[in-house]
């Protein structure tokens, strides 16, 4: 079974995310397969018992990813085609970072290495919705101080792509890396602290820490819907609006902008209102 499984996986290198082939691996190494339809309601309905119906969804994808690619290497028809997934209620209130709340994080990084590199890491993340495996994976070469932009190597989805920064952005990312440079740092890493490289979960310590100080409740992926929120706002296409985001499917857009899409409308029909006919 297990060189059934690592067949498929191989087979999904560059397919699918590298983080979503560790997830189907994590769910397929559990189950005999390939699985009948039968089967796949039983574990379907245990699960529901168990775990939330989101998570269920995520398992009989990989369910039904494997199923496909098992039909194709035999030639068959698959069997989980008409397995349905269960209804998943969507939340329509997830929260953005507002700028005041931006602010009000910047407002506790004091003049320290530590506090310095926070604050560029807050403003980059506000500038460019980038996810927090893409910010600490970045390099020193991956920034291009000339062109106000950032190279972005390794994804989520295993395609690079590029990020562009605002003069603020930069300025931040300076103060940081002369800060480092007079404190003895080396670093291939753009990202470091006192015990090496930042990590995801450093950064979401850091946003909880800037949080507690500040007042507020923030994290980084609000940073991100508040990207795609304002990108929506002043006009831009949901085409390049993925393209920047880094998202394959067009309903990744609509996720993010659910809880403004209220407002974003408005806005959109007042812009309108104003061109003659």
């Amino acid at each position: 079974m297990s060189t059934l499984l690592d067949q498929f996986l191989m087979d999904q290198r560059g397919v699918i995310a590298e983080s979503t082939r560790r997830q189907y691996r994590w769910v397929l190494a559990k189950v005999d397969l390939p699985m009948p339809m039968e089967d796949a309601r039983i574990y379907r309905d245990r699960r529901l018992d168990e775990v939330s119906p989101a998570t269920v969804c995520v398992e009989l994808r990989a369910l039904k990813c494997f199923d496909r690619w098992y039909a194709d290497e035999h030639a068959e028809q698959p069997l989980l085609g008409r397995l349905r997934f269960p209804k998943v209620k969507v939340r329509d209130d997830a929260p953005i970072c507002t700028k005041a709340q931006k602010d009000a994080l910047l407002a506790t990084c004091d003049e320290t290495m530590l506090g310095l590199r926070d604050a560029a890491v807050i403003e980059l993340l506000w500038c460019t919705g980038m996810r927090r495996s893409e910010c600490v994976r970045l390099l020193l070469t991956d920034v291009d101080m000339a062109l106000l932009q950032v190279h972005l190597r390794e994804t989520k989805n295993g395609s690079s792509r590029h990020a562009a920064i605002d003069k603020v952005t930069l300025r931040r990312i300076r103060l940081y890396l002369k800060a480092r440079k007079n404190a003895g740092v080396l670093s291939e890493h753009l990202w470091t602290g006192t015990k090496g490289p930042l990590t995801v979960s450093g950064i979401t310590e850091l946003f909880k820490k800037r949080s507690a100080l500040a007042g507020v409740t923030v994290s980084a992926h609000q940073f991100r819907r508040g990207c795609a929120t304002r990108w929506m706002a002043k006009g831009g296409s949901e085409t390049l609006l993925r393209e920047i985001l880094g998202w394959r499917s067009p309903t990744m857009v609509a996720r993010y902008i659910r809880a403004s899409r209220t407002e974003l409308a408005l806005t959109e029909q007042r812009r309108l209102a104003r061109i003659p006919d």
